[in-house]
């Protein structure tokens, strides 16, 4: 039995990615996957089950240890993205998660804190069509998340 348990723990995700759009799906998610993969470490995305509820999204993140937030132009189309992000304050501000790395895949911290310009379009959208507690709580998420540190990666970055 012990065994099985051992087992069980090494499998479950180590490192969640939050991330929206196709061309990260394509480029820099799978090659992110990858490097992690080779030095041995569990990763989940939701593209390992596509369709899958956000309920189990949620519990994917709450058993993660670190959950890294690739921010693109695309990330504020999903209110799903939006409410992974909120869980990933919860869990950190709980203490039930070690550490938040966003990426800031062509796009500034300052459009993802004030949630500005092109990327801040599609929230402008959400907005309207929400209760505003749940608004609320989205903003709080991209603020905590554009405060913490992170990295940047620009149109011309390799």
């Amino acid at each position: 039995k012990r065994s099985k348990l051992l087992f069980e723990m090494e499998k479950r995700p180590q490192v969640f990615i939050s991330y929206r759009g196709k061309d990260l799906r394509l480029t820099l998610v799978p090659h992110l996957k990858h490097h992690l993969n080779d030095s041995n470490v569990n990763v989940f995305t939701d593209s390992n089950a596509a369709g899958e509820r956000l309920k189990n999204l949620l519990n994917h993140i709450k058993n993660s240890r670190i959950v890294i937030v690739i921010f693109s132009i695309s990330y504020l189309e999903s209110r799903w993205c939006l409410d992974e992000l909120a869980e990933v304050r919860n869990c950190l501000l709980r203490k039930k998660l070690d550490f938040l790395l966003p990426v800031f895949y062509k796009v500034r911290t300052y459009q993802v804190q004030k949630q500005t310009g092109d990327f801040g379009k599609p929230f402008r959208n959400l907005k309207r069509r929400h209760p505003h507690h749940r608004v609320i709580r989205w903003k709080k998420a991209l603020r905590f998340a554009a405060k913490s540190i992170g990295l940047a990666y620009r149109e011309n970055s390799s």
